[in-house]
């Protein structure tokens, strides 16, 4: 049976069985082989032992929330695809951002610009349509699947 340790009302520790050894380091009690349930020191150490509380299993999420989830992990997928290609060689910029703010200076930050534009624009399309009941809510795979490839 599990024990709670507390001291003037604040946890000390918790257990899944009686530890003397543990219990008596931790208070500086000489604990002897096992203590009542509710038991009290003049230090302001008790011993508590409760039952394992039921443990159910959390409710099954919503289409609400599952929309939502898929729709941050879609926009973390598309964001990591735009920085990782504006990182790579002959690009080296720091991110898709840095990019685009060299456009107008640099023709791959103006490519770079214009497809990270697309692909944003694509995902825009995808979501109108999952939002219309045209089309089932794709996966983050799925969705990068349909963007634009860079072609700069």
């Amino acid at each position: 049976m599990p024990y709670l340790l507390t001291k003037n009302g604040e946890l000390l520790t918790t257990a899944v069985a009686w530890d003397s050894k543990r219990f008596s380091r931790l208070t500086g009690i000489c604990f002897p082989g096992t203590v009542p349930d509710g038991y009290s020191f003049d230090n302001g150490v008790v011993v508590v032992r409760w039952e394992d509380p039921v443990v159910s299993s959390p409710p099954e999420p919503t289409a609400e929330e599952i929309a939502i989830r898929t729709q941050r992990e879609v926009t973390v997928a598309i964001q990591k695809l735009l920085d990782d290609t504006a990182r790579i060689e002959p690009h080296r910029y720091d991110s898709i951002h840095t990019a685009c703010g060299w456009a107008g200076e640099f023709a791959d930050a103006n490519a770079l610009k214009s497809w990270a534009a697309s692909c944003w624009r694509k995902a825009g399309e995808i979501e109108a349509d999952v939002l219309a009941g045209e089309r089932p809510l794709p996966t983050p795979a799925e969705v990068l699947a349909e963007l634009p490839e860079f072609g700069g």
